[in-house]
């Protein structure tokens, strides 16, 4: 696979890639600046299929909303509810806490 570098900041990081050399602070500072997703994507991919094949991962989640009670009241929100609406509500730490509980359950 070719990977076009439109972003000449990360010439050196896929110099470093392609050597199998490890990349250094300046390089992850290089690779954070770039608007280049595209050339960035393509480096990390061809790290992780030179490591691991075909095999892919991804990260599970949870972000827990503890309340959708809200004073921005933004025009393009269809979440936030004002604190006297019967649709707020506001979870205690101990509703918090069973709920993320359940999350770290085997799936």
């Amino acid at each position: 696979m070719d990977i076009t570098i439109r972003d000449k900041n990360l010439r050196p990081v896929l110099e470093k890639l392609l050597s199998g050399e490890r990349l250094g602070f300046d390089d992850g500072v290089a690779l954070y600046k770039s608007h280049d997703l595209i050339a960035i994507g393509r480096m990390a991919d061809r790290v992780r299929r030179g490591k691991y094949g075909d095999k892919a991962f991804y990260v599970y989640n949870q972000h827990i909303n503890y309340t959708n009670v809200c004073t921005n009241m933004c025009s393009f929100c269809a979440y936030a509810e004002e604190e006297d609406s019967d649709k707020a509500y506001t979870w205690s730490i101990e509703e918090i806490r069973k709920l993320a509980g359940h999350f770290h359950e085997p799936l």
